[in-house]
């Protein structure tokens, strides 16, 4: 979450220069501060802290040592951190695991007269590199190294922080995107998304948590729906947690079509259902399968499949739904329920899932 700005300190006046006009020191220092407060404001509050380029660390080749590439980062006050030349590093205080880091800088140099204090004539950025465990505030974390008495080697490249972009919120919520690292080359978004046209990707979908409310979308190629996300969610839980257990239809119910019905609990206690069934002449409700006790729901579940047209006498007279699946916690009755007769009824149970009892 970002500190809040305090925006008292917020300089908005800068010189207005005109031929002839006698400049002091203090009004090139009023010039500077008014751009370098802006820039890093902006760096603060729309980019996020990490290395933007370079930077890299490798081990030095007969030395207990590591070598830094040219690079650039931003740190979480805005500055931005430039290092210009490679830089060998050695100081590792006695520490047998740390974190390589870079932090911002600035010397005065190239004084103008000795004895005379304020005679420094420039100000020089140049990054301190440190190592430590943790990292220290306001810094940039490059590596974490293992160091023994002949070997350094670099144990975990995620530690590795990368820049990217602040999104401004109403209440200061940090909502972020930036490159995951070195491990694993990904963009990573912090907080909740939401799109409203189309998402089109060029490889597979990875669900790690699926909103019960989601609608579903079409399946098709080039519309990544709701529906492959929650089939592609499923079958990495298959693969990782077990196999899928034939459903054994009852009362008439036939599967649609050559694919397998089935029924799966995955290690967080989500039950997952699969397939499409019919039955012709449905009249009222019929239950098409019985889950086992520990596949059943802690509370009566329901799924309205078929709807009224709106304003209709129907809607009016029996609420907008024609049509329900419904699962029962008590017996594990998995039904079709209707108030009409339905000529070759079908009940899809692809995405339907609930946690266990």
């Amino acid at each position: 979450m970002l500190e809040p700005t305090d925006f008292s300190e917020f300089p908005t006046e800068y010189p207005n220069y005109f031929p002839g006009q006698y400049l002091l020191a203090d009004d090139f220092k009023l010039q500077h501060d008014y751009l370098s407060y802006r820039l890093r404001y902006h760096n603060r509050s729309l980019h996020v802290s990490g290395i933007i380029e370079g930077l890299e660390v490798t081990v030095a080749d007969g030395d207990k040592s590591v070598l830094i590439t040219r690079g650039s980062a931003i740190d979480d006050q805005g500055n931005l951190i430039v290092l210009k030349e490679e830089q060998e590093f050695n100081a590792f205080n006695g520490l047998s695991e740390g974190e390589l880091y870079i932090q911002y800088d600035e010397q005065l140099a190239e004084k103008q007269q000795d004895g005379v204090d304020n005679s420094y004539t420039r100000s020089i950025e140049t990054p301190i590199f440190g190592f430590a465990d943790p990292t220290p505030e306001h810094c940039v974390k490059l590596a974490k190294l293992k160091i023994s008495s002949d070997l350094i080697s670099d144990n975990d490249p995620n530690i590795r922080e990368y820049s990217g972009v602040y999104l401004p919120s109403s209440n200061g919520t940090a909502l972020t995107l930036r490159y995951q690292g070195n491990a694993d080359h990904r963009a990573v978004f912090t907080g909740s998304l939401k799109i409203d046209g189309d998402l089109t990707l060029q490889n597979g979908v990875a669900v790690n948590n699926i909103s019960s409310n989601a609608n579903l979308g079409d399946n098709n190629d080039t519309t990544i729906s709701t529906t492959k996300a929650i089939k592609s969610y499923v079958d990495s839980k298959v693969e990782e947690d077990g196999e899928w257990e034939t459903l054994k239809l009852i009362n008439g119910w036939t599967n649609q079509d050559s694919n397998e019905l089935g029924y799966f609990k995955d290690s967080s206690g989500i039950v997952h259902l699969k397939g499409v069934l019919k039955y012709e002449d449905l009249i009222q409700s019929k239950t098409a399968f019985q889950l086992p006790g520990d596949c059943k729901p802690s509370t009566d579940c329901y799924y309205p499949v078929g709807s009224y047209p709106p304003f209709s006498y129907e809607y009016y007279q029996y609420g907008p739904f024609i049509s329900y699946i419904t699962i029962s916690a008590g017996t594990g009755d998995v039904k079709y329920i209707c108030r009409s007769v339905l000529n070759n009824a079908v009940m899809y149970l692809d995405g339907i899932t609930f946690r266990a009892a």
